[in-house]
């Protein structure tokens, strides 16, 4: 995780105004990364098993659910984020803390 808040620090945090909005899978971590990014807003949860809505899922197709259904909790967050504060962002920048 150091080296991700390190790479993220170096290169894109500390140069612009960011706002960070998180989706976990990991509650263990919660702490740590409110810590280190301080978001706006964050959803920690234990892993969904998808394989209730589709048994027999290969483990690419688990991790493609997985990453697309992280995708749209942290968006809903954001959007909330909007819509209480009355604006939209400009851009947004969508990353993983395993991509340094």
């Amino acid at each position: 995780m150091q080296l991700q808040n390190q790479q993220f620090n170096k290169n894109l945090l500390s140069h612009n105004n960011v706002d960070v909005f998180m989706h976990c899978w990991d509650k263990q971590f919660k702490d740590e990364l409110v810590n280190l990014y301080n978001p706006k807003g964050a959803i920690f949860q234990n892993q969904v098993d998808f394989t209730k809505w589709k048994p027999n899922l290969s483990l690419r197709e688990f991790s493609i659910t997985s990453y697309w259904y992280s995708v749209k909790r942290v968006f809903s967050v954001l959007k909330k984020y909007e819509e209480k504060h009355n604006f939209k962002y400009d851009a947004v920048i969508l990353s993983r803390f395993d991509m340094a």
